[in-house]
């Protein structure tokens, strides 16, 4: 075989390959597991703000970018897990916090669970509406003002508690659950229909089909890890032991 030949079938392979890859990574360009640490009972409030210690003990994985003409928002994710509940934790990075002509349209974040057939889908938009089973709330972020284009806001959290009842399991350690995670971002025409001529409407899901009512991805139950004790100093040199401090 010729070196002309040779070197054309290579950029042949070379170009099949190239185009596997970017076939692969159209679905995500983020890894397709999730972990959740496990949680000691009652250390979570419901409330949208993310400043309770428990949060501390995991970090966040961003699952979705939006587009530039979006301003680039960004929705980062985290979980908790204890006997009862799966705790999920959304930090929305938004320039145009807006609602939408409907509720599942405004600027919103979902979690999916699935278990064989069962789903549980929840919800939580900007308006506080939401949907399915859990307990959530929702906070706009200081400097965060609703509907309103002339400004430049930072975005919203978002807390949730889902039952495992709500898939039908008894959650353990080392279990794996499907997940997904939906990201939506409505701009640029507050209250608007998402395929108005002004609206600018990105929809984004962790797995990729943009598609709720799949979960496509695994969720990782790690094993409980015992807090570390934080001790704190009081005014005559003696130590309490506060257990709400983590294990790194």
């Amino acid at each position: 075989m010729s070196t002309s030949i040779k070197y054309g079938l290579s950029k042949v392979f070379v170009l099949a390959l190239s185009l596997l890859i970017l076939e692969g990574t159209v679905l995500s360009s983020y890894a397709a597991q999730i972990n959740a640490k496990y949680l000691p009972a009652g250390a979570i409030t419901i409330d949208g703000n993310l400043n309770d210690l428990a949060w501390s003990a995991v970090s966040f994985t961003t699952f979705a970018t939006h587009p530039a003409a979006n301003d680039s928002s960004i929705a980062k994710v985290k979980l908790l897990w204890d006997e009862n509940y799966l705790y999920v934790a959304f930090d929305v990075f938004d320039q145009k916090v807006e609602t939408a002509d409907y509720c599942w349209n405004d600027d919103s974040v979902t979690c999916s669970l699935k278990a064989g057939n069962i789903l549980s889908k929840n919800r939580m938009d900007i308006r506080g509406t939401g949907e399915g089973t859990s307990f959530r709330a929702l906070r706009l972020k200081s400097g965060t003002s609703l509907d309103n284009n002339s400004d430049v806001d930072i975005g919203f959290t978002v807390e949730m508690k889902i039952p495992w009842a709500s898939i039908g399991i008894v959650p353990a350690e080392g279990m794996s659950v499907s997940v997904d995670f939906l990201s939506v971002d409505h701009d640029n025409n507050p209250g608007g229909a998402y395929n108005a001529a002004n609206t600018i409407f990105s929809k984004i899901s962790w797995d990729g089909d943009n598609n709720p009512d799949t979960a496509q991805y695994v969720l990782y139950l790690e094993k409980p890890v015992f807090p570390t004790p934080v001790y704190k100093k009081l005014p005559d040199s003696n130590y309490v032991c506060d257990f709400y401090g983590f294990d790194p």
